[in-house]
C-alpha cells in the first residue's frame, strides 16, 4: 500500500473586510482541524483517523484581527496519508459581537482525496457573513512517500 507522508501548516487567518462592526477588525473565534479520512465499507460511511487541531479559540477569548491583516499562526502538524485516504479540513470560524448576536462565517469541510494531496496552498473558500470576510491560508508539503 502506498502512502504520503504530509506537513499540513496552518500559516494565518487574514481578514479581508470587517464590515459594519464597531472597530477596525474581526473579534475572531472557532475551531481548525485537520485529519485522515478512510471510507470503511462495513459500516457504509467515513471514519475520521488521527485528527488533530490546529487552531481553537472560544467565544470567550477571541483574536483581534484588524482588517487587511493576518493572525500568524504556523502550526505544523505531520500525518502519513495510505492510499484510499483523505486529508479532511473541518473547522468553523466566527465573529465575536458585543453589541449583537455574533456573526457565524462559516464551516470548513473540505477534503483532498490520496492521488491529489501534494506539496501546495490548500484552496479553501472565503468565509464570508455579509461584508466580512476572512481567509484561512493552509499548505501542505509531501515530506516523503513510498
Amino acid at each position: 500500500m502506498s502512502f504520503k507522508k504530509v506537513n499540513v501548516k496552518l500559516h494565518h487567518l487574514f481578514t479581508q473586510e470587517h464590515g459594519e462592526d464597531p472597530g477596525d477588525g474581526l473579534e475572531i473565534y472557532g475551531r481548525l482541524d485537520v485529519s485522515r479520512l478512510v471510507f470503511n465499507p462495513d459500516i457504509g460511511d467515513n471514519v475520521t483517523l488521527d485528527a488533530v487541531n490546529l487552531w481553537d479559540r472560544g467565544d470567550n477569548n477571541p483574536q483581534d484581527i484588524l482588517e487587511g491583516t493576518a493572525h500568524i499562526i504556523d502550526k505544523q502538524v505531520t500525518l502519513t496519508v495510505s492510499s484510499g485516504e483523505h486529508l479532511w479540513f473541518t473547522g468553523f470560524l466566527s465573529d465575536h459581537d458585543t453589541f449583537g448576536p455574533n456573526d457565524h462565517l462559516g464551516n470548513i469541510d473540505h477534503k483532498i482525496a490520496f492521488e491529489h494531496i501534494g506539496t501546495r496552498v490548500v484552496d479553501l473558500p472565503r468565509l464570508q457573513e455579509g461584508d466580512q470576510q476572512l481567509d484561512v491560508k493552509i499548505s501542505t508539503f509531501v515530506v516523503e512517500q513510498g
